[in-house]
């Protein structure tokens, strides 16, 4: 009996371990942006500009994604410096952060650094984590790579392996040879006229591209750190872009790629949701009506959206059935175990 309770006791301690092991969770509720009216064109082009020294900034915490594979259970990036200007026509977002390395890919076995912005397509807010079926999320995706394509070119076999090349190949350059070009993959293309992304998606393994494009931005990376500018229009004709107009708030999420730390696709960091609150044209901020005021105490669960409170109970949920899984193998161990010491008894 004392050797069942030992091995319980130390399955309970490796569940433990594993469940605390998966990283912290960002919270739920964090100080809303404001996205500052100016009377100007926005420096889009130019992440470093000065204006954006004077925009009052955010510090939105950042954790894995640890939801569906491939999982990041421990953030490369723990925080970004989130900044947003509007000038009633186009909106922009401002994002700084940490990273001593520029990954702008290249070879298979590289990748990028990135950055991404997310907005609800209804205006609710659905699963922060690509959305749902019947929940689309419009996804804004700012890629090294792109930008690298566009100021350098879109490297060729001698660029990535230089003197790799012992022959010439005729045709080498043709769509033959080049079966994402000869697709239509827009991924593929050498012609990108932004390093900017405008996607769709309505859950995981759903992202697409959109057909018509309204987004762009400029990365600036200075030795230490990047600070990247991605912008659209509030108003757009599409209707799989998400619409947003001076005076009101919108629901909004961010996440990040290291590719130093070999992030790509579902291993990133990711935000909760928190709110853009667009200045009114006039400059004036958004009413009292139309934004919450952050509350100086503690939360409780009537200051949480009701999705948060969706996707909180879904990842507590993640994580007790993780643990009762431990904790099922190990008794369907012991319980092996005793059978097998007395069928040798037996015998």
């Amino acid at each position: 009996m004392r050797f069942v309770i030992a091995i319980l006791g130390v399955l309970f301690a490796v569940a433990v371990v594993v469940t605390v092991g998966r990283g912290s969770l960002v919270s739920a509720a964090q100080t809303d942006l404001r996205s500052v009216y100016i009377d100007s064109e926005i420096p889009i082009g130019d992440p470093e500009s000065a204006l954006w020294d004077d925009v009052p900034s955010v510090q939105v915490p950042l954790s894995g994604q640890a939801i569906t594979s491939p999982v990041s259970i421990n953030s490369a990036i723990d925080t970004v410096t989130a900044r947003s200007l509007h000038n009633g026509n186009w909106i922009a977002f401002q994002f700084e952060w940490e990273d001593d390395t520029k990954d702008v890919g290249g070879r298979v076995s590289d990748f990028r650094d990135s950055v991404a912005i997310q907005l609800p397509l209804g205006g609710n807010e659905p699963f922060v984590c690509m959305g749902f079926a019947d929940a689309a999320v419009n996804i804004l995706h700012w890629r090294a790579d792109f930008q690298r394509d566009i100021e350098d070119g879109v490297p060729n076999i001698n660029d990535i392996f230089p003197n790799a090349a012992a022959n010439i190949y005729p045709g080498e350059g043709d769509v033959a040879f080049s079966t994402g070009l000869a697709a239509g993959n827009p991924l593929s293309a050498t012609d990108k006229p932004s390093p900017v992304e405008d996607l769709e998606a309505t859950g995981f393994g759903t992202l697409e591209t959109q057909l018509h494009s309204d987004v762009t931005g400029w990365g600036a990376w200075d030795g230490d750190k990047w600070k990247v500018v991605i912008a659209r229009r509030l108003e757009t004709p599409d209707v799989h872009d998400a619409q947003l107009e001076s005076g009101k708030q919108m629901p909004v999420a961010f996440a990040l790629w290291d590719g130093d730390n070999r992030d790509v696709d579902g291993r990133k960091s990711v935000s909760a949701w928190l709110n853009v609150k667009l200045d009114n044209v006039a400059g004036t901020g958004v009413s009292d009506g139309d934004a919450q005021q952050p509350s100086d105490g503690g939360l409780s669960p009537a200051d949480l959206r009701p999705t948060e409170i969706v996707e909180k109970i879904e990842l507590s949920a993640l994580i007790i059935a993780e643990f009762a899984a431990i904790i099922l193998a190990g008794v369907l161990a012991v319980a092996g175990y005793f059978f097998y010491r007395g069928r040798r008894v037996t015998q």
